[in-house]
Protein backbone atom coordinates (compact mmCIF):
# COMPACT_ATOMS: atom_id res chain seq x y z
CA UNK A 1 0.00 0.00 0.00
CA UNK A 2 1.22 3.48 -0.86
CA UNK A 3 -0.35 6.59 0.66
CA UNK A 4 0.28 10.04 -0.79
CA UNK A 5 0.01 13.42 0.90
CA UNK A 6 0.95 16.86 -0.39
CA UNK A 7 4.59 16.49 0.65
CA UNK A 8 5.02 12.83 1.52
CA UNK A 9 4.83 9.32 0.18
CA UNK A 10 4.09 6.56 2.71
CA UNK A 11 5.36 3.37 1.18
CA UNK A 12 7.01 0.03 1.95
CA UNK A 13 10.67 0.07 2.96
CA UNK A 14 13.43 -1.08 0.61
CA UNK A 15 17.10 -1.88 1.11
CA UNK A 16 17.89 1.44 -0.58
CA UNK A 17 16.48 3.20 2.52
CA UNK A 18 19.28 1.83 4.73
CA UNK A 19 21.54 4.89 4.72
CA UNK A 20 18.68 7.32 5.37
CA UNK A 21 17.23 5.06 8.07
CA UNK A 22 20.64 4.75 9.76
CA UNK A 23 20.99 8.54 9.74
CA UNK A 24 17.66 8.78 11.59
CA UNK A 25 18.02 5.81 13.94
CA UNK A 26 21.57 6.72 14.98
CA UNK A 27 20.45 10.12 16.28
CA UNK A 28 20.15 10.00 20.11
CA UNK A 29 17.57 12.81 20.01
CA UNK A 30 15.31 10.75 17.73
CA UNK A 31 15.63 7.56 19.77
CA UNK A 32 15.44 9.23 23.19
CA UNK A 33 11.77 8.32 23.61
CA UNK A 34 11.83 4.97 21.81
CA UNK A 35 12.19 1.57 23.46
CA UNK A 36 15.58 1.05 21.80
CA UNK A 37 18.75 3.11 21.75
CA UNK A 38 20.49 4.72 18.80
CA UNK A 39 21.99 2.47 16.17
CA UNK A 40 25.77 2.47 16.28
CA UNK A 41 26.42 0.57 13.06
CA UNK A 42 24.75 0.68 9.66
CA UNK A 43 24.26 -3.09 9.93
CA UNK A 44 21.72 -2.56 12.75
CA UNK A 45 19.58 -0.38 10.49
CA UNK A 46 19.97 -2.76 7.59
CA UNK A 47 18.92 -5.69 9.80
CA UNK A 48 15.85 -3.79 11.03
CA UNK A 49 14.81 -3.08 7.46
CA UNK A 50 15.44 -6.65 6.31
CA UNK A 51 13.86 -8.48 9.25
CA UNK A 52 11.10 -6.15 10.47
CA UNK A 53 10.17 -3.71 7.71
CA UNK A 54 10.46 -5.31 4.28
CA UNK A 55 7.36 -7.36 3.44
CA UNK A 56 5.58 -5.94 6.49
CA UNK A 57 2.45 -4.17 5.24
CA UNK A 58 2.01 -2.55 8.66
CA UNK A 59 5.19 -0.47 8.45
CA UNK A 60 5.45 2.59 6.23
CA UNK A 61 8.58 4.42 5.21
CA UNK A 62 7.91 8.16 5.27
CA UNK A 63 9.46 9.52 2.09
CA UNK A 64 9.86 13.23 1.41
CA UNK A 65 8.52 13.66 -2.12
CA UNK A 66 10.82 16.54 -3.08
CA UNK A 67 14.03 14.53 -2.68
CA UNK A 68 12.80 10.91 -2.44
CA UNK A 69 14.51 10.61 0.95
CA UNK A 70 13.36 8.39 3.82
CA UNK A 71 12.73 10.80 6.70
CA UNK A 72 11.04 8.44 9.16
CA UNK A 73 8.60 5.60 9.64
CA UNK A 74 5.27 4.71 11.18
CA UNK A 75 4.16 1.21 12.15
CA UNK A 76 0.65 -0.07 12.81
CA UNK A 77 -0.19 -2.69 15.46
CA UNK A 78 -3.52 -4.36 14.79
CA UNK A 79 -5.66 -5.90 17.54
CA UNK A 80 -8.40 -7.41 15.39
CA UNK A 81 -10.09 -9.12 18.33
CA UNK A 82 -10.87 -5.74 19.88
CA UNK A 83 -11.06 -3.84 16.57
CA UNK A 84 -8.24 -1.51 17.60
CA UNK A 85 -4.98 -0.31 16.11
CA UNK A 86 -1.97 1.13 17.90
CA UNK A 87 0.93 2.87 16.23
CA UNK A 88 4.41 4.20 16.77
CA UNK A 89 6.45 6.62 14.74
CA UNK A 90 9.79 8.33 14.41
CA UNK A 91 10.94 11.24 12.29
CA UNK A 92 14.34 12.64 11.38
CA UNK A 93 15.20 15.56 13.63
CA UNK A 94 15.84 17.68 10.51
CA UNK A 95 12.10 17.55 9.79
CA UNK A 96 10.74 18.25 13.29
CA UNK A 97 8.38 21.19 13.73
CA UNK A 98 7.25 21.35 10.11
CA UNK A 99 4.02 19.35 10.30
CA UNK A 100 5.37 16.22 8.59
CA UNK A 101 4.35 13.83 11.37
CA UNK A 102 0.87 15.37 11.58
CA UNK A 103 0.52 15.03 7.81
CA UNK A 104 1.63 11.40 8.08
CA UNK A 105 -0.70 10.53 10.93
CA UNK A 106 -3.73 12.15 9.27
CA UNK A 107 -3.15 10.04 6.15
CA UNK A 108 -2.67 6.88 8.21
CA UNK A 109 -5.80 7.48 10.30
CA UNK A 110 -7.85 8.00 7.15
CA UNK A 111 -6.39 4.79 5.70
CA UNK A 112 -7.14 2.79 8.87
CA UNK A 113 -10.71 3.96 9.32
CA UNK A 114 -11.60 3.73 5.62
CA UNK A 115 -9.93 0.38 4.88
CA UNK A 116 -10.43 -1.80 7.96
CA UNK A 117 -13.18 -2.79 10.36
CA UNK A 118 -11.57 -0.83 13.19
CA UNK A 119 -13.42 1.04 15.93
CA UNK A 120 -10.52 2.71 17.74
CA UNK A 121 -6.96 3.87 17.30
CA UNK A 122 -4.77 4.16 20.38
CA UNK A 123 -1.27 5.47 20.96
CA UNK A 124 0.95 6.58 23.79
CA UNK A 125 4.10 8.52 24.40
CA UNK A 126 6.47 8.87 27.34
CA UNK A 127 6.36 11.95 29.56
CA UNK A 128 9.04 14.33 28.34
CA UNK A 129 7.99 14.05 24.71
CA UNK A 130 4.98 16.40 24.51
CA UNK A 131 5.52 17.04 20.79
CA UNK A 132 4.24 13.56 20.12
CA UNK A 133 1.07 14.35 22.05
CA UNK A 134 0.57 17.55 20.07
CA UNK A 135 0.74 15.54 16.83
CA UNK A 136 -1.96 13.22 18.14
CA UNK A 137 -4.16 16.13 19.27
CA UNK A 138 -3.87 17.87 15.89
CA UNK A 139 -5.23 14.68 14.34
CA UNK A 140 -8.26 14.60 16.63
CA UNK A 141 -6.96 12.11 19.19
CA UNK A 142 -8.08 12.65 22.79
CA UNK A 143 -6.07 12.39 26.01
CA UNK A 144 -7.20 9.29 27.92
CA UNK A 145 -4.93 9.34 30.94
CA UNK A 146 -1.41 8.97 32.24
CA UNK A 147 -0.03 5.78 33.74
CA UNK A 148 2.59 6.61 36.36
CA UNK A 149 5.84 4.65 36.12
CA UNK A 150 4.12 1.95 34.09
CA UNK A 151 7.05 0.84 31.92
CA UNK A 152 10.77 0.36 32.27
CA UNK A 153 12.44 1.92 29.26
CA UNK A 154 16.22 1.99 29.05
CA UNK A 155 16.50 0.93 32.71
CA UNK A 156 14.22 3.59 34.18
CA UNK A 157 10.54 3.84 35.00
CA UNK A 158 8.59 6.12 32.70
CA UNK A 159 5.12 7.63 32.82
CA UNK A 160 3.04 6.78 29.77
CA UNK A 161 0.53 9.25 28.32
CA UNK A 162 -2.35 7.62 26.43
CA UNK A 163 -4.41 8.99 23.56
CA UNK A 164 -7.29 7.46 21.60
CA UNK A 165 -9.67 8.13 18.75
CA UNK A 166 -12.86 6.25 17.92
CA UNK A 167 -14.13 5.92 14.39
CA UNK A 168 -17.16 8.04 15.24
CA UNK A 169 -14.99 10.80 16.68
CA UNK A 170 -12.66 10.57 13.67
CA UNK A 171 -15.59 11.06 11.29
CA UNK A 172 -16.88 13.98 13.39
CA UNK A 173 -13.38 15.51 13.39
CA UNK A 174 -12.77 15.12 9.66
CA UNK A 175 -16.24 15.74 8.25
CA UNK A 176 -16.74 19.48 7.77
CA UNK A 177 -19.89 21.01 9.23
CA UNK A 178 -20.89 22.23 5.78
CA UNK A 179 -21.39 18.62 4.65
CA UNK A 180 -23.68 17.75 7.55
CA UNK A 181 -27.43 17.75 7.27
CA UNK A 182 -29.37 20.07 9.61
CA UNK A 183 -30.75 17.11 11.58
CA UNK A 184 -27.18 15.82 12.15
CA UNK A 185 -26.12 19.21 13.49
CA UNK A 186 -29.17 19.38 15.76
CA UNK A 187 -28.50 15.85 17.03
CA UNK A 188 -24.91 16.82 17.88
CA UNK A 189 -26.04 19.95 19.72
CA UNK A 190 -28.57 17.98 21.77
CA UNK A 191 -26.11 15.24 22.74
Amino acid sequence: MILKTDRLLLRPFSIEDSADFFSISSDPMVTEFLTWGPHIHMEESLESIQTRFINNTNVFCIEHRDDNKCIGCIDLRFDNTNKKVGFGYMLSQSYWGSGYMTETLKAVLDYIFSSFDINKVEASYYVGNPGSGRVMEKCGMVYEGTQKESLIIKNKFVDVVNYGLTKKDFLDFTQPLINKKPEQLLDEILR
